[in-house]
């Protein structure tokens, strides 16, 4: 009896353990959304994500330079993830390469706008899993002020945006 009522306890132990490391990783990501690619998909993203980001009108005054400090950012990813954030403000991304923490953005008169304000989307795609992760939001906070440090907290748990409805994924700044 006890040699049974030991093999029915280990297996607990062992369903208990795989469970939480389940649901701990799932919650570490729950500020990306994933998402299955086709082959061809995958060739796309791969070949937007690997060129350089576009380059500014030269004759424009000199960029100053803002750095995103990304906290939360999922630290479990494949070998061959590539990352890309993209502003809503000019329609392109402003950055593009492996998953980082801290990224300095030029910014451009263009990019900076009037407000500073701006809509970020964040891409974590895994050719070798053919997946995408993507954390956006709807709503636009003012993000580009030259020579800041701008943190984003990619959260834990999103909630529902009082003002759009759509589920909060980051903080900017703690707004």
């Amino acid at each position: 009896m006890k040699p049974r009522l030991w093999i029915f306890g280990t297996l607990v132990m062992a369903f208990a353990a795989v469970s939480l490391h389940h649901v701990r990783s799932g919650r570490e990501s729950a500020a990306f959304s994933c998402h299955r690619l086709s082959p061809s998909d995958v060739e796309d993203l791969v070949k937007g994500t690997t060129a350089p980001p576009p380059s500014g009108n030269p004759r424009r005054r000199p960029a100053a330079t803002v750095n995103l400090l990304l906290v939360g950012l999922p630290s479990r990813h494949a070998p061959d993830t590539l990352m890309r954030v993209l502003s809503s403000r000019i329609n392109a991304p402003i950055y593009q390469g492996t998953p980082t923490n801290r990224i300095p953005i030029q910014v451009s008169d263009q990019l900076r706008g009037e407000d500073g304000g701006d809509n970020l989307r964040f891409e974590l795609l895994s050719p070798g899993t053919r997946s995408i992760c993507v954390s956006e939001q709807q709503r636009a906070v003012n993000v580009w002020r030259a020579g800041q440090t701008v943190r984003i907290e990619f959260l834990r748990d999103p909630y529902p945006d009082e003002l759009t409805g759509t589920p909060r994924r980051f903080l900017i700044n703690g707004l």
